[in-house]
């Protein structure tokens, strides 16, 4: 008798290589949920609008938090990747 390979169902999305679109999907929006969890403190003042290949842009509404937060962004990179425990931001980029 032969023997049966399972595999789960997020197994199969994290390493097929047809579902390269699904977990990009997948990666932003963990991104942007995870976003006021990790600054909780930036709530109501800034926004995340998009995140590709490692760049997160994040449109802020107040010029001097802006220039703070670039001021900063080292540290934010930092913080997030600490959080994702991952290499998943590079670099951020602040509009208004």
């Amino acid at each position: 008798m032969a023997k049966k390979f399972v595999t789960s169902v997020g197994e199969v999305i994290k390493q097929d290589p047809a579902f390269s679109k699904v977990r990009e999907v997948m990666e932003k929006e963990e991104v942007y949920e995870n976003f006021f969890l990790i600054f909780p403190e930036l709530a109501g003042h800034v926004l995340p609008v998009k995140y590709d290949n490692g760049t997160l842009s994040i449109k802020v509404d107040n010029p001097a938090l802006k220039n703070e937060l670039k001021f900063n962004d080292e540290l934010l990179v930092n913080r997030m990747n600490t959080w994702f425990k991952s290499e998943k931001i590079k670099q951020i980029k602040f509009s208004r």
